[in-house]
């Protein structure tokens, strides 16, 4: 199979819930959504596949192979888009990630693929066509080639096209979107072995050539107590050759029914094994189950009297395994739980700022030092103070006073001391308006690049002493979309766009001057904030949370990159 994460309908939107300070045993009463533990793990996100059909609890056995493959195009030419739009609607009205699922597979085929003899050239054009079309219809919305023993399927697309179906494919969808992440999908590689080689080697000839590719899709349909024992080892294998993965399409199945009680506590390990080997490789972005329910499972329907392989039973009941989700990703916060690091952000009395200082106090191992231009009125801040148990610090600083940064450090600096600071974030900006290049006035413009620019620089030369002395030294500017030259952007907010524009170049001379300190620009999305403005569509919770999984996973080779919240690289 061959995924187009990011772009495509019918997979998973992962469920966006509260913040939370710690992760529940199975014995706790609370309750905590599997999205919130893994972005405690700082994934990106945990999800489920859907269908329109679970909307209305219509949804039975495979009908999702049959919607992703006989129904997308079910006439040559003839695109039907209907059901996958509301499945992205819903995304996208709820904050949610979209993940897509396959372009082209060898089954569930429409009649008028199987049925016709094909020239390669001609088969070749219905790949890019096909594909070509649905990524460019949900461009911008969103988020099996082998055998077992590893070689290459008998397929209509191989014996019709040899293996170069697959490029042909990723390059018609990078040219629908080139902002899409590309994925290869593929079950059976959940542990090394004749299959998973075989996908590294594809992947290395497709890099080698030029060819778009961005993740592996790890599906990990796995049978209870049968789970292989060196996941994690192979997950890194794919990550060391340049690409990210996922987990995509993970249930994990009972030959015979029903099971017994040790049976479901196996389940539960076997659960906490996979979540807690892709927790444990940083470039393994986060994890879908296929599906949430055994209600909507799939395999009934193609393994009788096989089943009960998801995480919730029929009646939507937790099962032991929603418990192993759990424990999969807190062995990876337990881990980070060893290591206490100091933040400074600027701007934190409301809005983003705000909302990153609150996910930041979740975690007791991070010292927040919060600063803002009128403490005495940031009532948030004070709010949270008050649960912070020596936490938080909230200091005075103005972005646009030089005087008011140099004595933010005097305040700053016998608070954390000999522990440095590890993460500068930047995030204090200003925008007044809708302005242009022909229609703006030099107050503005000044003031803009004084606050957006020049407040940043001074910040980062005046604690430079201390993010020498910190264990990560990070400097986090936050920049935007409308800095980028390379995504033409138009006319609007001009002042705003140049001021962003100039500090991605002081990012870079950041770069370039220090290699020892890592310096990167993030943009966070248009948030619901004050400064986002009528038209915003990203909760702040969701925008942070996806911010803080990029900052955090930064290594010092990411230096001088820029960054959407959701880990891609914009373009300059």
């Amino acid at each position: 199979m061959i995924l187009f994460a990011t772009l495509l309908p019918f997979a998973a939107a992962s469920v966006i819930s509260r913040s939370v300070d710690r992760l529940p045993t199975q014995e706790d009463t609370s309750t905590i959504g599997l999205n919130d533990a893994a972005h405690y793990a700082n994934k990106l996100y945990f999800g489920t596949a859907t269908n329109y059909g679970e909307f209305n609890d219509t949804i039975q056995g495979d009908e999702m192979g049959k919607s992703l493959n006989e129904e997308t195009e079910p006439e040559r030419g003839v695109f039907t888009f209907e059901q996958g739009d509301q499945i992205a609607a819903l995304a996208r009205q709820s904050g949610k990630y979209l993940r897509g699922h396959n372009c082209v597979w060898y089954n569930r085929l429409p009649a008028w693929v199987t049925n016709t003899t094909w020239t390669a050239p001609e088969l070749a054009e219905v790949v890019q066509e096909h594909c070509y079309n649905i990524v460019r219809h949900w461009r911008g919305q969103m988020y099996k080639p082998f055998n077992d023993d590893g070689t290459w399927r008998e397929t209509l697309w191989y014996t019709t096209l040899g293996t170069k179906y697959i490029s042909l494919a990723l390059h018609a969808a990078s040219k629908a979107d080139p902002h899409a992440k590309l994925y290869i999908n593929e079950y059976n590689i959940t542990g090394t072995g004749p299959k998973a080689t075989s996908m590294k080697k594809l992947i290395k000839d497709l890099k080698l050539a030029g060819v778009p590719i961005d993740g592996v899709g790890v599906q990990a349909h796995e049978v209870v107590g049968k789970v292989p024992n060196d996941i994690r080892k192979n997950l890194e294998e794919f990550v060391a050759l340049g690409v990210e993965v996922a987990i995509t399409e993970l249930d994990v199945m009972f030959y015979t029914l029903p099971p017994d009680e040790a049976g479901l506590q196996q389940q539960r390990k076997d659960f906490e094994t996979i979540v807690g080997a892709c927790a444990a490789v940083e470039r393994c972005v986060g994890v879908t189950v296929w599906d949430f329910t055994d209600k909507y499972s799939w395999i009934p329907g193609t393994f009788p009297g096989s089943g009960d392989a998801c995480p919730w039973d029929n009646n939507l009941q937790k099962k032991p395994a929603y418990y192993g989700i759990v424990n999969g990703f807190e062995k990876k916060h337990k881990n980070n739980m060893s290591d206490t690091y100091t933040w400074l952000i600027t701007g934190s009395s409301r809005g983003i700022g705000l909302e990153m200082t609150k996910q930041l106090l979740a975690d007791p191992s991070n010292i927040v030092v919060a600063t803002c231009r009128n403490p005495d009125k940031a009532t948030g801040l004070h709010a949270l103070k008050d649960s912070a148990k020596g936490t938080l610090h909230i200091i005075p600083l103005d972005v646009a006073d030089e005087e008011s940064i140099r004595n933010s450090y005097k305040l700053v600096e016998p608070l954390i001391g000999d522990k440095g600071l590890d993460y500068l974030y930047n995030n204090a900006a200003i925008n007044e308006g809708f302005d242009t290049a022909f229609n703006f006035t030099s107050d503005r413009m000044l003031r803009t690049i004084k606050a957006n620019l020049i407040g940043p620089a001074i910040i980062a030369q005046t604690y430079l002493p201390l993010l020498e002395k910190g264990k990560r030294k990070v400097i986090v500017n936050m920049s935007s979309g409308l800095a980028s030259i390379g995504l033409a952007q138009g006319e609007k907010c001009a002042t705003y766009s140049i001021s962003k524009t100039a500090l991605n170049m002081l990012t870079y001379k950041q770069k370039a001057e220090r290699p020892d300190i890592t310096a990167v620009l993030v943009d966070p999305g248009w948030v619901k904030t004050e400064m986002g403005g009528e038209g915003a569509v990203l909760e702040p919770e969701f925008s942070v949370s996806n911010v803080l999984r990029v900052v955090t996973g930064l290594t010092n080779k990411d230096s001088g990159k820029f960054f959407r919240y959701t880990g891609e690289e914009i373009p300059w």
